[in-house]
Formats: structure tokens, C-alpha cells, sequence
């Protein structure tokens, strides 16, 4: 199965063959995290901010930040993620996601040095080292965009993940994306903190699950 993307063809699974990311998990109010989630999802009140460096894969180079909250699909009694905010520096990853799964991408000022991720001048994520090793589940993710709720599997090959309590810094500016992160509670103490210095991911085509 194929897919074209501004003249180039993409084949499936959609593969990212060099990759590093740094994520924050935080428990907020479930009933202020279900106003950013669509039905049949139900949010458990865990929500993840992560940036990560795609070095070298199907879709080029670039960086991302994502704003990520931890549901239940109603329908099925499984967890999902359902991503909610995902800008990126990139235009043909961009339309690359919007159009093969329905990612809320947009292309922006995304800068990572070190472990620290700008986001124009709303967001800026530092996170600390990781001490422990831990899995990382390859949930399904959801996604809305233009009235249409996707499901799409992924699977992903991580190497020297670590995990800690706490260990981050979230400082918040102005603008949209800003706003919601206070509308979470955020910022506050990280749960929990992550880092992958390497990775690979592949992605297969998006299911419809409903339409507006």
C-alpha cells in the first residue's frame, strides 16, 4: 500500500529509522483533560509532553513537540493515546501527517539543544537524565483533524530507555498552546520523566473510527 505526499511516494509501514526523544508525564484533573478529548474517548487523567530529534526515516529529518493525553476507548475497554497537539519543524512531515493519519501537525518554530525543547516562545521543556530502565508500550494513538477521528498501530524498537521520578522543568509563555497547558494545571512536578537516545518506529495506515 502506498501513499503520495507532494510528488513523493510513501510505502507501509512508514518507517523512522533514527530517532531520539525526551518526554514528561503529569497527572492532571480528568474532567479538565476530557474538555481536549473527543468521544467514545474517556481521559484517565495522565497527560505526556515530549520532543523528540527524528534524525533519519521515510519522512526526513525534524523535530516535534507533542501534547499527548492518556485515554480509555469506551468502545473497546482498551488505552490509547490520544494526541492533541503536535507542531513540527518540517512542512513535508506536516502534510505527511495530516494526510496519511490525521495528525494535528503545523509547522513552527521547534528548537531542541540538549534536552531542552522551544516551542516559539510558549513552551520550553527541560528533562533531566533517566536512571532506570522501564518498557515503552506501543499503544495505539488517536488523532482528530478536519472532523475525522483516526486509530493508527505503530511499533517501536527502543535502546537504552530510562525512566525517574520528577525531572522536569516546564516554563509556559503566551499563546494557544501555552493556554492549554494552564488549563491542565500545568506547569507543575513532573510524575515521571523519560529519555530514548535512540529508537526506530514504523507506522501503518490510519483506521476511521468516526466522522462529525
Amino acid at each position: 500500500m502506498t501513499v503520495l505526499v507532494q510528488g513523493r511516494e510513501l510505502t507501509f509501514p512508514i518507517v523512522i529509522r533514527k530517532a531520539r526523544s525526551w518526554a514528561a508525564q503529569y497527572r492532571v484533573d480528568k474532567t479538565r483533560a476530557q474538555a481536549l478529548v473527543p468521544a467514545p474517548l474517556q481521559a484517565t487523567g495522565l497527560v505526556s509532553l515530549a520532543f523528540v530529534q527524528y534524525e533519519e526515516g521515510d519522512l526526513d529529518a525534524y523535530n516535534e513537540f507533542g501534547l499527548t493525553l492518556m485515554v480509555k476507548d469506551l468502545k473497546t475497554g482498551k488505552l490509547a493515546s490520544y494526541i492533541h497537539r503536535l507542531p513540527v519543524s518540517e512542512p513535508f512531515t506536516c502534510e505527511a501527517g495530516r494526510t496519511i493519519w490525521g495528525y494535528p501537525k503545523w509547522v513552527t518554530d521547534v528548537a531542541i539543544e540538549g534536552a531542552t525543547c522551544r516551542v516559539e516562545d510558549q513552551v520550553e521543556l527541560t528533562v533531566g537524565r533517566g536512571w532506570f530502565p522501564m518498557p515503552l508500550p506501543a499503544v495505539p494513538t488517536y488523532s482528530a483533524c478536519d472532523g475525522v477521528l483516526r486509530r493508527t498501530e505503530w511499533d517501536v524498537d527502543t535502546k537504552g530507555l530510562r525512566a525517574r521520578l520528577g525531572g522536569a522543568r516546564l516554563t509556559l509563555g503566551t499563546g494557544e498552546l501555552a493556554h492549554e497547558l494552564r488549563s491542565l494545571g500545568l506547569p507543575k512536578r513532573a510524575l515521571m520523566t523519560t529519555t530514548i537516545p535512540s529508537f526506530k518506529v514504523s507506522f501503518g495506515p490510519a483506521e476511521t473510527v468516526a466522522t462529525d
